[in-house]
């Protein structure tokens, strides 16, 4: 992975689906910007993933790479309230669905740029 400790945000499918539904159920109409309420580093990322899947590996910063550039995400708190739902798969668990339903082997080595 590159260096640098900016965070990435990243909303289960099934939440944003949820929450669209749910949108429109109430009518809603107009801009509602939906970003899950807990941001993660890539590292942090790697770390759950190895300790989900346990299976060894480990992260490795290539200093050749640029840092992970920093990302402005929007205040979802009116959409969230606007919604009356707010998203309930953090990382770890979907990293854990991931694994429960045995889909781990659609995914191969990865290195992020």
């Amino acid at each position: 992975l590159p260096g640098g400790g900016a965070v990435r945000n990243f909303l289960h499918v099934d939440d944003a689906a949820r929450l669209m539904v749910a949108a429109g159920d109430r009518g809603l109409q107009g801009l509602f910007p939906v970003c899950h309420p807990e941001s993660e580093s890539y590292r942090s990322i790697a770390a759950a993933a190895y300790d989900v899947f346990s299976r060894g590996g480990r992260v490795e910063i290539a200093a050749e790479k640029e840092a992970f550039r920093e990302v402005r995400y929007p205040d979802s708190t009116h959409s969230f309230t606007a919604i009356g739902l707010l998203p309930e798969i953090p990382m770890r668990r979907g990293l854990a669905m991931i694994r429960e339903r045995g889909h781990a082997h659609a995914f191969g080595p990865l290195d992020a740029e």
